[in-house]
């Protein structure tokens, strides 16, 4: 009769033993406030990014690709036949208008060194707290309400004055975010407590401390980092991935402009034939032209959504 094998138990780990398995973790930061705990400490891609494991996007671009190529075929041949190429130089131009971007961004320079000079006064001003605070508030509300008020009173174009008031939008989250972090490590600094930010090792060459982060480099380096949770420092990788970058760059070019031809070439024709049914009732026809506008708005949304993968 042939010996059975001999069934061993895997000896249990101690608790004072770590796994063998186990990544070396982070070094611990002792959490004084909620609001200046580090939450980026390791390089890693961005969840919207083709490299990152976490999401799977595949699903969108092939419904994408059955919408456009294979259902729609025959209504993108009959919209040529029909109209020919609408976009030219004269209706580019309307679009790529961006004196009044230009001028909007200039303006919510102000709001930015108004939030960076708060932060610079406050540092010696330990009794001036209050009056600091409702700086930042009041502040940052103007960074909204003043875009937002001449959007619509100067009637800028609609690229214009959606890539305004976005940006407008974006740095009115980073200014909070900004304003909180800083006064919490404010306030630990008073009080002999301050704490450096728990960063990877491979990322810690030269970690900055308040009040040294309150420089124009630091701050204009998180405004253009795509965070909205301000840290005084951030993991970097050791280099730029240029050849990366400049095919982000392109892929954005190319969608942006995919993304114009539709509107103009598809959507802009559907509104202006929609626009009769409206003077003159008649809901399924109504019914037909929304359902046809809401086909071309989903693949220029999915345009969107590549574009910044």
């Amino acid at each position: 009769m042939a010996d059975q094998p001999t069934l061993h138990k895997r000896e249990k780990l101690k608790p004072s033993e770590p796994s063998p398995e186990a990544k070396p973790a982070v070094p611990h930061q002792e959490v004084l406030h909620y609001h200046n705990t580090a939450i980026h400490t390791e390089n890693t891609p961005s969840l919207l990014t083709s490299s990152s494991e976490e999401q799977n996007f595949r699903g969108f671009f092939n419904l994408a690709a059955i919408i456009l190529v294979v259902s729609h075929a025959r209504i993108v041949i009959e919209n040529f036949m029909k109209y020919g190429i609408l976009l030219n130089l004269s209706t580019l131009r309307t679009y790529v208008a961006t004196d009044d971007l230009l001028v909007g961004m200039i303006g919510l320079q102000i709001h930015v060194l108004v939030a960076f000079f708060l932060e610079k006064w406050a540092v010696g001003n330990k009794h001036k707290e209050q009056l600091v605070h409702w700086g930042n508030i009041i502040n940052v509300s103007l960074c909204v309400l003043i875009p937002c008020t001449c959007v619509y009173y100067a009637r800028i174009g609609p690229v214009g004055g959606a890539a305004l008031l976005a940006l407008a939008f974006v740095l009115f989250m980073k200014l909070i975010s900004y304003n909180l972090v800083n006064r919490d490590f404010r306030h630990d600094y008073w009080k002999g407590k301050a704490v450096p930010e728990a960063i990877s090792e491979r990322c810690r060459e030269s970690l900055v401390t308040y009040p040294q982060n309150l420089t124009f480099s630091n701050l204009y380096y998180f405004l253009a980092a795509p965070v909205l949770v301000y840290q005084m420092n951030y993991p970097r990788t050791k280099k730029i991935r240029w050849y990366w970058l400049m095919g982000k760059v392109g892929q954005f070019i190319f969608c942006t402009c995919l993304q114009l031809f539709i509107l103009e070439q598809f959507i802009m024709p559907t509104i202006k034939n929609t626009l009769t049914f409206m003077v003159t009732p008649n809901l399924p026809a109504l019914v037909a032209r929304l359902l046809k506008l809401s086909v071309r708005i989903g693949i220029r949304r999915e345009r969107i959504h590549r574009s910044r993968g």
